[in-house]
């Protein structure tokens, strides 16, 4: 006489991975620069969490260092101790897929430093568009908010896995405005072209980074300029001489540009009829509105 075989599910029925991760470095919205190593779940079917051992059994296709989605899977390999077999060998786990990580872009600013001349002053022709600058031209940060109009620059904007930081290789081209005369003139910033790698002589991880631009001031100011009267004689009776001036600081096409309009406005005093010295003067109300509302506006 023989018994019949019987066969029964332990305690649950079979159970599968649930797919609410948990990462030890990362959230569901994580960026570019934090090298993300996945170590464990949340969860586990009947509170046996103590089988799951962390950093043994989630992983990844493919080394997630860079912007991108990764499908995140479970090896057939328990990874749990000898002393927890016992309990394991219980269930049916279910192993596959469960879920993608998203890494993405980190965000990053990139400003041209403002820029302040005097009027004349030459304009670099690292302002022209055509020529990537150096890293004295442009601010790096995380964060736009401005402060006197310039973002604030963080040497840690740049991702880093803890050895080795990126760094830009290439740095942007800027273009300045046109316009040459006294005012404010937006610097504008063209990313195409920039090369961030990881580490001078790494790979290209320009593609990790969001990069948003943002201008810069260029400012020309005011030039000062001295107008001298030139000294002049005349004699009682005759016909008063024509005033000319002389002008210090000025380029010599400014000033042939602006000497009628200067000397317009020089002027004697009403008293000056009888034989003595007399200052001759300058009204500067009547040479501003002159210049204003003239063809040398822009001077």
């Amino acid at each position: 006489i023989r018994s019949k075989n019987q066969t029964k599910t332990y305690d649950a029925k079979p159970f599968a991975f649930p797919a609410t991760l948990t990462y030890a470095d990362a959230t569901a919205a994580d960026y570019y620069g934090k090298f993300v190593t996945i170590t464990g779940w949340q969860g586990t079917t009947d509170n046996f969490s103590n089988v799951f051992k962390e950093g043994k059994k989630l992983t990844l296709t493919q080394n997630a260092t860079t912007a991108g989605d990764y499908t995140i899977t479970v090896a057939d390999n328990r990874g749990v101790s000898e002393t927890d077999d016992d309990i394991f060998t219980n269930y049916t786990p279910k192993y596959g897929s469960l879920g993608v990580l998203t890494i993405n872009k980190k965000t990053i600013y990139v400003q041209a430093k403002n820029v302040s001349k005097k009027y004349g002053e030459a304009i670099s022709a690292k302002y022209n568009g055509n020529t990537a600058v150096t890293a004295d031209d442009v601010i790096v940060g995380t964060s736009n908010e401005m402060t006197d109009g310039q973002i604030a620059a963080d040497a840690d904007a740049l991702a880093t896995d803890g050895t080795t930081q990126d760094v830009i290789t290439t740095y942007p081209k800027l273009t300045k405005a046109a316009g040459t005369t006294k005012g404010h003139y937006p610097i504008t910033v063209n990313k195409a072209g920039m090369v961030i790698k990881h580490g001078a002589a790494g790979d290209a991880v320009t593609s990790s980074y969001d990069i948003q631009v943002l201008d810069g001031d260029y400012n020309i100011t005011g030039k000062s300029f001295t107008i001298w009267a030139d000294p002049k004689e005349s004699f009682y009776g005759e016909d008063k001489v024509a005033l000319t001036a002389s002008i210090e600081g000025m380029t010599v096409s400014d000033a042939n540009t602006l000497k009628a309009d200067i000397e317009g406005a020089l002027k004697l005093p009403a008293n000056a009829t009888n034989a003595k010295e007399y200052d001759i003067e300058l009204d500067e109300t009547a040479l501003k509105n002159t210049i204003a509302t003239g063809a040398n506006a822009d001077l």
